[in-house]
């Protein structure tokens, strides 16, 4: 159990050393060096492919890239391409859903058609809440001593 112990203390004293040295040389990355890992520079190449295999969802390329989301997203904001990978692999997921609805609605199941009639069929009057107009009437008072 010891040498386990020391083991440990040793290491520790790695990452000990590691911070240090980080903080050394100006600390951009010292979160690295707590955790002991190296900073890594995912290519825009490898997360646009990542983006499209996942159909534009943010959290599941990142998953395959073993990334934050958040990398993702602050590339979309500077990376045209990025930014667009998501947009269209999002809309190609929105398409596929929009094709399973439409053959839920064709099969005849009842949450297909009112959620259809409830969101596209608004403008012919399918809704959920009804809306009155209230007139307003002002009142004037007067008041006399």
């Amino acid at each position: 159990m010891t040498a386990d112990v020391d083991a440990i203390i040793t290491e520790m004293g790695k990452g000990v050393d590691a911070l240090v040295a980080e903080m050394a040389r100006g600390g951009a990355n010292v979160t690295n060096a707590i955790v002991g890992r190296t900073a890594r520079r995912i290519p825009t190449h490898a997360m646009i492919q990542a983006l499209r295999a996942a159909h534009g969802l943010v959290a599941v390329a990142a998953e395959s890239l073993g990334c934050h989301p958040t990398t993702i997203y602050r590339r979309a904001a500077r990376v045209a391409a990025v930014r667009e990978a998501i947009e269209e692999g999002r809309a190609e997921l929105v398409d596929l859903a929009e094709a399973k609805l439409y053959e839920a609605v064709e099969a005849g199941q009842a949450w297909a058609i009112m959620l259809t009639l409830k969101t596209l069929g608004k403008s012919r009057g399918y809704s959920e809440r009804q809306e009155q107009l209230i007139e307003q009437v002002v009142v004037k008072l007067e008041w006399s001593t």
